[in-house]
């Protein structure tokens, strides 16, 4: 038979965790980590014997002292991988939600480099898709039968299609990286269209928080693959919305902008008016 105590401390372990982890899904869809809960049981026990043992406290003033001071985190260390993930997720925008500064000093971190990076991110990646669409755009015009695909709305579904098929493969990639990094062999445990959906997030920085890659299973050499995958999803991203918005601009006349005229309506009305 299990103690009141034993219980007790389950019961807020898994309290403790929900606070934590609820609505929020890693790659092998656990609502907690067992480090995490681990140490808040033991942080929390170690709280409640001290208040009962040495403050005197009745059971449930104990429990409730214990659940007060423990964190889970006693037994934290720097995780660089995990930094690093945090970064990238910062600098891209992605922002999946799941780990948030709470400090000052964290939160003006986010303020200055934080918003330096993510400037840099926007033009190294508006660049990149400049090179990769101009190096596409001549190779496509080398061939009568394949020029059609550098302008118009051919140019617009060509890329449209290159990005969702890399979604897809991203989708597969990740079914993998996570059937690896826990050891099954079974791809169904990760089911393939939640796999997109998180594609999709990221690639285009929604980034909801219910999927998202586990900070305490990111490995250092993770960041030599996977972030160069994402930031080729979005240079597929970048294509497709300047070759969506050039055929945009072509429906129109050139020699009109309706809302230029509007405006310049508008001033000589007010000048008349004035008069």
């Amino acid at each position: 038979p299990r103690s009141v105590e034993e219980d007790d401390a389950d019961n807020i372990g898994v309290l403790g965790g929900k606070k934590k982890y609820v609505g929020v899904k890693s790659f092998d869809r656990r609502l907690q980590t067992e480090h995490y809960v681990s140490e808040f049981h033991t942080e929390f026990l170690n709280y409640f014997e001290e208040g009962q043992a040495i403050l005197g406290m009745e059971h449930v003033d104990a429990v409730a002292y214990g659940l007060e001071r423990a964190t889970g985190s006693a037994g934290c260390k720097p995780h660089v991988a995990a930094g690093a993930l945090f970064w990238f997720t910062v600098m891209t925008t992605i922002g999946y939600g799941n780990t948030a500064p709470v400090t000052g000093g964290g939160r003006s971190l986010i303020f200055t480099l934080g918003f330096v990076s993510i400037i840099a991110f926007t033009g190294l990646i508006g660049q990149a898709g400049y090179v990769i669409l101009t190096i596409a755009d001549d190779a496509f015009q080398q061939h009568r039968w394949t020029r059609v695909l550098s302008r118009g709305l051919p140019a617009v579904l060509f890329w449209l299609t290159m990005l969702v098929l890399y979604m897809l493969f991203f989708a597969q990639m990740t079914r993998v990286y996570s059937a690896n990094r826990h050891g099954y062999d079974d791809l169904n445990l990760y089911p393939f269209r939640d796999a997109v959906w998180f594609a999709y997030i990221t690639m285009t920085t929604v980034g909801f928080g219910d999927y998202h890659l586990s900070h305490e299973e990111f490995l250092i050499g993770d960041m030599f693959y996977l972030p160069l995958i994402v930031l080729l999803g979005f240079v597929w991203l970048a294509n497709f919305a300047l070759k969506l918005s050039v055929f945009l601009m072509e429906l129109l006349p050139v020699d009109e902008n309706p809302l230029e005229d509007l405006l310049v309506r508008q001033r000589a009305r007010k000048t008349t008016s004035d008069e």
